[in-house]
């Protein structure tokens, strides 16, 4: 499917959302070298942005049958609940609070009709791109930036482009971007696209298959894993060695919640003094809690008003009716087998969302990522068409 096949709004969304792709790791080099634009405002201005589009494609696509009426109701619902618990609660920021749940509820207007989706799922030629961004950017960051910034400066983007070319057989290709997730230094992304790989295998077989694989591969990979962090134990390496000892018992680095980047101090503080009951109906929006086990001893004590990991912010807002719209999202991305009849389509739009989903476990981009929530939102959404499609050579 060509450019030239979609529609004019279409071919318009497909810029836009190719551009932030590929902009994607560049915008984080700037944000983390301190350039003010890109610390704040221009998530904002991306936010705005892709509400913008939303609105415009709902008045565009009135007529356009709704697709996943279910995920619509429960988004409203939780929305809804939320709210009205932080009302209730009294909350400081009720109001501006529901920004970090509001967000798939506006990917999933931008999808009504739509088929702009379907172009990441067939060009080698746009992840190409994004790998030579990514390049780019590394060298850049090994030159100028090593040493003065955070050290995990990876974002998604790579990781897709791994995806994308090993389910479409370009091995090198794949090579070349988990050796870019390699410097970049981010362990989620290395983390979560390991278990989406083990995943994309495991769907393939049979359950006598998946029983026998997860039994040897699991002791398998669990004796690779312990060995090889034993082995890095007392290396100072790469940004990625140095922030795995973090995590690594058997390394003097060994800090947990240091080592977490905080997470873990999240879940301490907030879950740390809340009751059952509080837990199961949730605190609402604009909840806050005081971040008693910071990233670092500066940060202890901060007020917070989220956690990082997205399915337990969705819990601590919303309680069960939290767990269960996280989970009906998880679940979006098995629709994929719906979309066309085509093996290496179907496993690539599976893929993108199954990472995603896999990724917010450790991020916030449920809350502040338009592509996370587009590749886990758009295989329950994408149009029929979408069944005409034929795979291309990557």
């Amino acid at each position: 499917m060509r450019i030239k096949d979609f529609t004019h709004f279409d071919r318009i969304l497909i810029f836009i959302i190719g551009a932030m792709i590929v902009l994607q790791f560049p915008i984080n080099l700037s944000r983390l070298a301190g350039v003010g634009f890109f610390q704040s405002d221009y998530f904002l201005l991306m936010f705005a942005l892709v509400l913008a589009l939303a609105m415009l494609n709902l008045v565009i696509s009135i007529k356009s049958p709704l697709r996943e009426t279910q995920f619509l109701g429960i988004m409203i619902l939780f929305n809804i609940w939320i709210f009205a618990m932080g009302i209730i609660e009294s909350n400081n920021d009720a109001i501006l609070g529901i920004r970090y749940f509001i967000f798939p509820f506006f990917v999933y207007l931008l999808l009504i009709g739509r088929e702009f989706p379907i172009f990441f799922y067939v060009s080698s030629g746009f992840w190409k791109i994004v790998l030579l961004g990514h390049a780019l950017g590394i060298l850049y960051f090994y030159g100028n930036l090593i040493g003065r910034v955070y050290p995990g400066i990876g974002v998604q983007s790579v990781a897709y482009a791994a995806i994308f070319f090993l389910i479409n057989r370009n091995p090198v290709l794949a090579g070349i971007s988990i050796l870019l997730i390699v410097l970049e230094g981010k362990r989620s992304i290395l983390l979560s696209l390991m278990i989406t790989f083990i995943f994309l295998r495991l769907v393939k077989l049979n359950v006598a298959g998946r029983l026998i694989y997860s039994i040897f591969g699991g002791i398998l990979i669990s004796a690779i894993l312990v060995i090889a962090l034993l082995l890095i134990a007392d290396m100072e390496g790469t940004v990625l060695i140095n922030r795995i000892n973090d995590l690594n018992p058997f390394s003097d680095r060994y800090d947990i919640f240091l080592g977490t980047s905080g997470r873990l101090g999240e879940i301490v503080s907030f879950f740390g003094n809340q009751s059952l009951g509080s837990v199961l109906i949730g605190s609402g929006s604009g909840f806050e809690y005081e971040w008693a086990l910071g990233y670092d001893s500066a940060a202890s004590g901060e007020e917070k008003g989220y956690l990082h990991m997205s399915a337990l912010n969705y819990i601590a807002a919303g309680g069960m009716l939290g767990a269960i719209t996280f989970y009906y999202m998880a679940c979006l991305p098995f629709k994929a087998s719906n979309l066309t009849d085509h093996l290496q389509i179907r496993t690539t739009a599976f893929g993108l969302g199954l990472f995603s989903i896999i990724q917010s476990f450790s991020g916030f981009s449920l809350s502040t990522d338009a592509i996370s929530l587009l590749f886990i939102i758009c295989p329950a959404l994408i149009n029929p068409a979408a069944s005409k499609l034929k795979p291309r050579k990557p």
